[in-house]
């Protein structure tokens, strides 16, 4: 196995860096509301189409729509460097591109991935996934939120809570149950549900520490009727698709984590040399050195 990097992934690095610095930096503080105390910040939703225009939202997807199918190492350096400069930005773009943009990829038709994808890929459409309820996180054993088939119209009931791009979102990769009879595993299914939706609403944003421009949300669904055919891959296999889907998930977010750590941890690199205590900076004194010794020192 040769894990070093490849001569493609240093250069897509550089440029997603160099993105990062160009077009996230200047706006992280509006972002995060820092000037407006006790507020949510603001939304990116125009920079998310500036990632989409220079490739940054279709690493896990192909060129057939609109993506470039470079796959999830690419996926994770675009995580990583946009993590270190806006987190709130970045997993703005991760739920659109990949929690949304996967299960739809994996197990949609050809006319739902045409329909959405390309639209997604550019950042023209805000994507979600909607699993998380009052009273489950994970574990989706205790689901309620239910769809019933009603001639050609699923209807749907219940809500989420805490989903990322939930008030944003102009699709919600939606799961709920639809064969109440069995454990949810066997009885859940997965949908194509837009925001625009009779009966569906917003009922509030939540705050986020640290990550005030992210608009992660509660959301209410009172008798939603969408077209049968939004039904996303087989009815009653909602589960293997939520599966598999978090399997990428986690990956991705990892990444991003790692790039948050690494600004945290240029920050201390970089204050250790500019606090000076006792006529030197304080990375001259062991005690902060052997913290961070190893990491190297900003010139």
């Amino acid at each position: 196995m040769d894990c070093e990097w490849t001569t493609d992934q240093i250069d897509f690095r550089k440029k997603a860096r160099d993105f990062a610095e160009r077009e996230i930096g200047p706006l992280a503080a509006w972002i995060e509301g820092r000037d407006q105390p006790g507020s949510l910040g603001n939304y990116p939703r125009e920079l998310l189409r500036k990632m989409g225009a220079e490739g940054f939202m279709g690493c896990l997807h192909g060129a057939e729509l609109g993506g470039n199918g470079k796959g999830m190492i690419h996926e994770c350096i675009v995580a990583e460097e946009f993590g270190a400069v806006s987190p709130a930005a970045e997993l703005a773009r991760f739920v659109s591109c990949a929690l949304f943009g996967i299960p739809l990829a994996m197990f949609g038709t050809k006319e739902q991935k045409s329909e959405f994808l390309p639209k997604i890929i550019k950042g023209e459409l805000i994507g979600a996934i909607g699993i998380t309820e009052p009273d489950l996180g994970s574990d989706t054993a205790g689901m309620k939120t239910k769809a019933v088939l009603d001639g050609d119209k699923w209807v749907i009931n219940g809500e989420k809570r805490f989903i990322t791009n939930g008030s944003q979102a102009d699709l919600i990769s939606l799961f709920a149950i639809t064969d109440p009879a069995v454990k949810a595993h066997k009885g859940m299914s997965a949908f194509l549900f837009e925001a625009k939706t009779p009966g569906f609403s917003v009922v509030k944003n939540y705050e986020m520490h640290g990550m005030h421009g992210m608009r992660v949300a509660h959301l209410k669904f009172e008798n939603c009727r969408i077209p049968k055919h939004r039904l996303l891959g087989q009815v009653n296999n909602g589960f293997k698709q939520l599966m598999l889907e978090l399997d990428k998930e986690r990956i991705g977010l990892a990444a991003e984590s790692l790039g948050i750590g690494r600004a945290c941890l240029d920050e201390a690199l970089k204050f250790s040399c500019e606090r000076v205590q006792f006529g030197k900076p304080i990375k001259e004194f062991e005690g902060i050195s052997f913290k961070i010794g190893g990491h190297g020192y900003p010139s």
